[in-house]
């Protein structure tokens, strides 16, 4: 059931309540900001609501990167809207076959970039929870090397759809790892502490989403009225702590599967957990499920519950999760953008060069579901790598005649000398 519990936070994660926090500026030492200049453009000043073929894909989306994901021999907790908005970020820099491959991992290669943009900036403005026991939060951030020179273009974009901040940092410095994720678990509450483990010389972008969660439950579970009660796993039975609330509830029922819906302080944010109706193996349940209806029918049962007197026994729980999603996303359809030959980032560089390539896709989550409420928060880094090293030193081409010799170093006489004014290769 934590498997399938965990699984259950998608769903406060999809139509979030956004309010986008700033970059922190009382690092170690102050990066330069790169967006100092440049100003929101003046490109579509109303926000719309997000095209629906994007919401189908992001549904499509959600599904096929919790399926991909389920090999993992552990709790399992994916935050589809941190991944989608880091790889939206990240989008603005592709073309050509990439950016089709990115469109295909995020649902439909059908949509454009400018949909993604769209969908993306009306997720993150058109909620904001004023309940004072609910907070949720959203930043997005753009980290390069200061010997990088990024598109102006791409940032300009970036600020304008998804209220990104732009940083330049020496990456060299072993500083600017400790400003990027002292950013990240500020952003995410001390939840989340590291999402980067270290800046190598060729990876001269980070491009990073957080999602961070915190609620009480509209009523919250007595503590006294919760005991130890037997959990079957996978591995075996282990005993663990069960919260437990008798009265009237939103029972929901669907996709071969019953479970319950726990609306928060913030009525539109609902905790859900199903169970399928023969409490089959819940991957494989998982792997059943048509991925043009899955979650939209949840959707429709968790806003259209029946009101029931129910029993309910739901464990507490913390758990924490990790992984790379380069082998998930190339599966589902994005391979070019981690293959160095044939990435194509070339609108994030500031000359328009195909020097860029994704070298990882890191994404961590945090959960607590407890008597009070839950705790939630997500990071996702995309991590730029250079095609190839930059080179800063001095280019030399002997083109022309030159002058050369051999010397005995230990007397500083020329045993040879010469000129070559006529090459022949030997």
């Amino acid at each position: 059931m934590k498997r399938w519990i965990s699984l259950g936070i998608i769903m406060l994660l999809i139509p979030l309540t956004i309010f986008t926090r700033g970059l922190q500026e009382n690092a170690p030492f102050k990066p330069v900001d790169l967006m100092k200049g440049i100003k929101s453009s003046q490109r579509e000043q109303s926000i719309a609501a997000a095209n629906p073929a994007v919401d189908a894909a992001f549904d499509r989306f959600a599904l096929e990167l919790l399926r991909k994901s389920l090999t993992a021999e552990r709790n399992l907790l994916i935050s589809p809207l941190s991944v989608h908005l880091a790889l939206g970020m990240t989008l603005n820099g592709a073309r050509g076959d990439t950016a089709y491959g990115m469109l295909t991992a995020l649902g439909d290669p059908k949509l454009g970039i400018q949909d993604i943009n769209a969908a993306s900036r009306y997720w993150l403005n058109s909620i904001i929870s004023k309940e004072k026991h609910t907070t949720i939060s959203i930043a997005d951030s753009i980290w390069f090397d200061q010997r990088y020179s990024p598109s102006e273009d791409f940032l300009q974009t970036n600020k304008d759809y998804f209220t990104a901040g732009v940083r330049k940092l020496d990456f060299a410095d072993a500083g600017a790892l400790e400003v990027i994720n002292k950013w990240v678990a500020d952003a995410t509450k001390g939840t989340i502490k590291k999402i980067v483990e270290s800046l190598e010389p060729d990876s001269p972008m980070v491009l990073i989403n957080t999602v961070y969660f915190l609620s009480d439950w509209a009523t919250a579970f007595e503590p006294d009225n919760t005991y130890d009660r037997t959990f079957y796993t996978p591995a075996g039975d282990i005993t663990t702590a069960f919260m437990s609330m008798v009265g009237t509830m939103a029972y929901v029922k669907g996709q071969n599967a019953e479970g319950i819906a726990l609306p928060y302080a913030d009525s539109r944010f609902v905790f859900f957990a199903l169970m399928p109706d023969d409490r089959s193996n819940i991957q494989e349940w998982l792997e059943e499920r048509k991925p043009q209806s899955f979650i939209s029918d949840i959707r429709t049962m968790v806003s259209n519950p029946t009101l029931t007197q129910v029993d309910l026994s739901i464990p507490k729980f913390e758990a924490t999760y990790e992984d790379s999603l380069v082998n998930e996303l190339s599966s589902m359809g994005m391979k070019d953008a981690f293959i160095a030959s044939r990435a194509d980032f070339s609108a994030m560089s500031a000359q328009g060069t195909k020097d860029l390539f994704i070298g990882d896709v890191i994404h961590k989550t945090y959960i607590r579901v407890d008597e009070k409420g839950t705790e939630a928060a997500a990071a996702t880094a995309v991590i730029m790598k250079l095609t190839s090293m930059a080179f800063n030193g001095v280019t030399l081409v002997f083109d022309t005649p030159f002058f050369y010799g051999i010397m005995d170093t230990k007397t500083g006489l020329p045993l040879f000398l010469g000129l070559i004014e006529y090459p022949q290769a030997p």
